[in-house]
């Protein structure tokens, strides 16, 4: 493995160029903390949908912007674990934080084009307003500082986005085909009217950085969880409003939970996989069984010998599936 200093000097030193091929997908855990089976059955989702065809390439990704969710050692431990259950990235591992100017010049761009504006509001002021939230529990901004003409310099003001019956995105309407989900509809106007894309600490929201990172790396699908179904809808409208279109293909599989329908996160210490080989390979086989790929490995078997097994199951799936087209 490649020391963590050493990568970040390549990385500084090279910008990634997008990818020419057909398919590309990422994987794109957030350093606070380790990889839990909820991560790994989402990485071997997208690696299983890219690998399944010639030449696809499955890239990672750090969403490292939030420095103060940031764990000390937890890139290190997440490239071991990847490692350990056998899923190899393609190309150079990019980090978000290695691209702040590049956010804060895309937001300059459409503060002066009039598609975002600055906001005085805190989570806890919207609180007091007793907003509602959306589908995804997210608060439902309601317009406060929309046509407030707040400066610049003001110490506690984020940049929101304009979406819905607006010029960023004319109809409100965002409609998308999952390819778990099936049809998937959201009225922007009414659900995600303003969202954040530059917090009131200057810190790069996950909506801006995500859409802006999946252009610059050639990403043409996004394999993630479900938990994240909303989010996709802003990215959607924020890919149109800054490209004109939609190129990215989406598909959201089911979350991993406990008994009592939480999800699994690292906010709750939930158990971290692959810590050694053998416990490696086993979580490997549980997260492709999650994943409907039911295989018998035999005793001794590598997380990656039982990773290429799962690929040509669900190449073979596919397979089946377009002959019965």
């Amino acid at each position: 493995m490649v020391e963590q200093e050493t990568l970040n000097l390549l990385v500084r030193g090279s910008s990634p160029r997008p990818f020419t091929k057909n398919f590309v997908t990422r994987f794109a855990p957030t350093p606070s903390g380790g990889l839990h089976f909820g991560s790994l059955v989402a990485a071997c989702a997208s690696y299983l949908f890219v690998k399944s065809v010639d030449d696809g390439l499955w890239c990672l990704r750090f969403d490292d912007l939030d420095t103060q969710r940031n764990s000390p050692g937890a890139i290190d431990l997440i490239f071991r674990q990847l490692e350990l259950c056998g899923l190899f990235w393609d190309g150079t591992p990019v980090f978000q934080s290695h691209h702040i100017e590049e956010y804060q010049t895309v937001c300059d761009k459409v503060l002066d084009g009039q598609k975002a504006f600055r906001c005085g509001c805190s989570r806890q002021d919207l609180d007091r307003l007793s907003v509602v939230r959306n589908s995804w529990g997210e608060r439902i901004y309601p317009g406060t500082c929309r046509v407030k003409e707040i400066p610049s310099g003001h110490v506690h003001a984020s940049l929101r986005l304009v979406l819905g019956g607006t010029s960023a995105d004319a109809s409100g309407l965002d409609r998308f085909d999952d390819i778990v989900q099936g049809v998937c509809d959201c009225d922007l106007t009414t659900q995600w009217p303003a969202p954040v894309i530059r917090r009131s600490d200057g810190v790069i929201s996950y909506h801006l950085a995500n859409v802006l990172d999946d252009w610059r790396m050639g990403v043409s699908h996004v394999i993630r969880g479900a938990d994240l179904l909303g989010a996709t809808h802003v990215h959607r409208a924020i890919e149109r409003l800054l490209y004109g279109s939609n190129r990215v293909i989406y598909g959201h599989v089911p979350l991993v939970v406990d008994t009592d329908g939480r999800k699994l996160s690292k906010s709750s210490r939930d158990e971290l996989v692959g810590m050694d080989q053998v416990s490696a390979a086993g979580a490997v086989q549980r997260a492709l069984g999650f994943l409907g790929l039911e295989l018998t490995a035999e005793e001794g078997q590598s997380a990656r010998e039982i990773l290429d097994l799962g690929v040509e199951a669900f190449r073979s799936l596919k397979s089946k599936a377009q002959e019965n087209l």
